[in-house]
């Protein structure tokens, strides 16, 4: 089977810099992620946009209108585990809202403390 690979929509493929303005706006294509799709799809990855946005009419229009690839939106690829409206499943997951977990507990409170997107951290930067 394919490698699977889940991707955060706001943040990750559209810029999110200036949050949410609505269900059918959607900021620009973030510079290289086209690219690093279309490669991704070229090396046999399915790639599942995972967000907290509906999957709606608007959403594939961004993404046929970006020529941005993808396989599903908000569900597994069918055969891995059935999609009941928990988390899809993944042996990747990319998101600017995520932490890595390596195995250190004690360490997690002070990270997720400070934590910052990396849109935020840009921000922050130029002040």
């Amino acid at each position: 089977m394919s490698k699977i690979v889940a991707i955060d929509f706001d943040g990750c493929i559209a810029d999110y810099s200036k949050g949410w303005l609505g269900e059918n706006v959607f900021g620009d294509v973030i510079p290289g992620c086209k690219e690093a799709l279309q490669r991704m799809k070229d090396d046999g990855y399915k790639i599942i946009i995972y967000t907290v946005r509906e999957h709606t009419r608007w959403l594939e229009q961004y993404f046929k209108s970006n020529g941005i690839p993808y396989d599903y939106i908000n569900e597994s690829v069918p055969g891995t585990y059935s999609n009941d409206g928990s988390k899809v499943y993944a042996d990747v997951y990319i998101d600017d809202r995520a932490v890595t977990f390596d195995g250190n507990w004690e360490k997690i409170p002070k990270v997720v403390g400070g934590f910052m997107s990396w849109q935020k951290k840009l921000k922050y930067e130029k002040m």
